[in-house]
C-alpha cells in the first residue's frame, strides 16, 4: 500500500528535475493519498475525513478528484460514492471538482449516457474532461514553432504535407494497461484524437 511517505519519496525519485524544496513542502502539505476500493463506502468516509484533516491544517478552499481508473465505466460508481460520502458539495465558498480522463465512453451512446450520470451528482462546472496527451510538452512546442514562425505557417497545412508520423513514445512501460487497449474502437478513437487535435 502506498503511504504519503513512499508517495513524496517516489515523486522524488521520478521528478525530472531537482525539486525546489519549500514548494514541495508546501505540495506536499495539499495532497494525500487514501487506499481503498472504488466500490467501498468507508474508504470514502476515510478519504472525507483525510481531506478535511488535510483543508483545516493548509486552509485551501476546495479538492479535486482526478478519475484516472481503468475505463471510464467505473466514473459513474466512483462519482456516486463521492456524493454519497458529501464530498461532491460545494458550501461555505469551498469548491470540488471531479477530473475525468478520457475514454469518456467507448461510444457517443455511452459517453451521452456518462455525462447524464456525472451531472445527476455533479454540476457542469465541477466537472473537467481532459485528455492528457493535450498537454504533452512536444506538441505545445509543435504548436508554437508553427504559429510563432511566419515562414512555416502558411505552408503546414494540408495542401504542403504529405503524410505525418507519430510515435507514442513513453519513458513508462504498459504495465497493466494492454488490455485496455484491446477494442478497435479504443485504438481508433485514440489514434484519430492524436491526429486531429495535434
Amino acid at each position: 500500500m502506498l503511504s504519503a511517505k513512499k508517495l513524496s519519496t517516489e515523486m522524488k525519485e521520478f521528478a525530472p528535475e531537482s525539486l525546489n524544496e519549500e514548494l514541495w513542502k508546501w505540495f506536499l502539505e495539499r495532497i494525500y493519498y487514501v487506499h481503498g476500493d472504488f466500490n467501498d463506502s468507508s474508504a470514502y468516509q476515510r478519504l472525507k475525513r483525510s481531506g478535511c484533516r488535510r483543508g483545516k491544517r493548509t486552509q485551501h478552499a476546495g479538492q479535486s478528484f482526478p478519475l484516472s481508473c481503468g475505463g471510464s465505466h467505473l466514473f459513474s460508481p466512483i462519482v456516486r460514492k463521492l456524493g454519497e460520502a458529501g464530498l461532491t458539495k460545494e458550501t461555505n465558498g469551498n469548491w470540488t471538482r471531479v477530473i475525468v480522463e478520457k475514454p469518456f465512453g467507448h461510444d457517443l451512446e455511452s459517453a451521452i449516457q456518462l455525462n447524464k450520470e456525472l451531472k445527476e451528482i455533479l454540476g457542469e462546472k465541477q466537472i473537467y474532461r481532459i485528455d492528457h496527451y493535450l498537454g504533452k510538452e512536444t506538441v505545445q512546442n509543435v504548436m508554437v514553432f508553427r504559429f510563432a514562425n511566419s515562414i512555416i505557417e502558411p505552408l503546414w497545412n494540408r495542401t504542403y504535407i504529405d503524410h505525418v508520423q507519430i510515435t507514442a513514445a513513453e519513458t513508462v512501460g504498459v504495465e497493466h494497461r494492454g488490455a485496455f487497449m484491446k477494442p478497435p474502437a479504443r485504438c481508433v478513437t485514440w489514434c484519430r484524437t492524436i491526429c486531429f487535435n495535434y
